[in-house]
């Protein structure tokens, strides 16, 4: 009898230890931070942060994590871009981030350094481009567009379960590794150094039918990045430079006239 009290009290001892240690534990609170933006028509990803795009009506971005670590985000929209990463330096378990982004069309998505961009359901008339690079990946469980462009190189993947578009158009380079599911009327493919291509289920419809592998010199992340940039910037003639042209113009039609 003694020895199944001594038991029992054994028992409820270990019972209320646990329950103080584990009060005495700091509780990590989840927090919801806000990003102010204008519009949004592409994501640039990086640092393993994992963001979640959502076609909607109205533009909006949040950020779902544990409180501590919102200062160390580095998450703001830029001329219709959104960038999403770590400020330089921080060190983040990055598995429980998500920045969710809602907005009428996006049509760009760069995922980078084992980021990942996903969406469920998207449907444009607009061409749609994705670039992943080292680790990157971005995923779509039924994307419907005209045109689909594919940048992906060094190890990093792009899904897309349902596919149909018009033009499937995929640059490949250095151990990338993609799977396309769907259909569409084209397809090009452009191989680089060491890379896999898996191609499963894809239906070529009636139309234009061509698949071609070209082997492309490799570019670096930094070189892709400027000629993005450059891509993004078009040139704008002053109204100086115009109004120059048009009166030289005009001067060499008047001097060749007749009379």
């Amino acid at each position: 009898m003694r020895h199944t009290i001594m038991n029992i009290i054994a028992i409820a001892l270990a019972i209320i230890a646990m329950l103080t240690f584990s009060s005495c534990q700091p509780k990590k609170e989840k927090d919801v931070k806000r990003i102010e933006v204008s519009h949004i028509h592409s994501i640039e990803a990086t640092n393993a942060v994992s963001v979640i795009y959502t076609p909607g009506e109205e533009t909006s971005v949040s950020i779902a994590c544990d409180t501590n670590y919102i200062p160390l985000l580095d998450v703001y929209e830029k001329d219709g871009t959104l960038y999403a990463g770590l400020v330089s330096g921080s060190n983040v378990p990055v598995s429980g981030i998500k920045v969710k982004v809602t907005a009428p069309t996006v049509t760009g998505f760069h995922a980078e350094n084992a980021a990942n961009i996903s969406c469920k359901d998207f449907d444009t008339d607009a061409p749609v481009e994705i670039t992943t690079e080292t680790a990157g990946q971005v995923i779509f469980s039924n994307l419907q567009c005209q045109t689909l462009r594919v940048n992906s190189s060094t190890a990093s993947n792009v899904t897309v379960k349902t596919l149909q578009c018009d033009v499937l158009d995929a640059t490949l380079s250095l151990a990338a590794s993609n799977l396309y599911i769907g259909e569409c009327k084209k397809i090009n493919i452009r191989q680089g150094t060491s890379t896999s291509c898996c191609i499963q289920n894809l239906k070529c419809e009636s139309g234009d039918k061509t698949v071609s592998t070209v082997r492309e010199p490799y570019t670096t992340p930094e070189e892709r990045r400027k000629m993005r940039e450059q891509k993004n910037t078009s040139p704008k003639k002053d109204a100086a430079s115009e109004q120059s042209a048009k009166a030289a113009a005009d001067s060499s039609a008047t001097g060749t006239a007749k009379p």
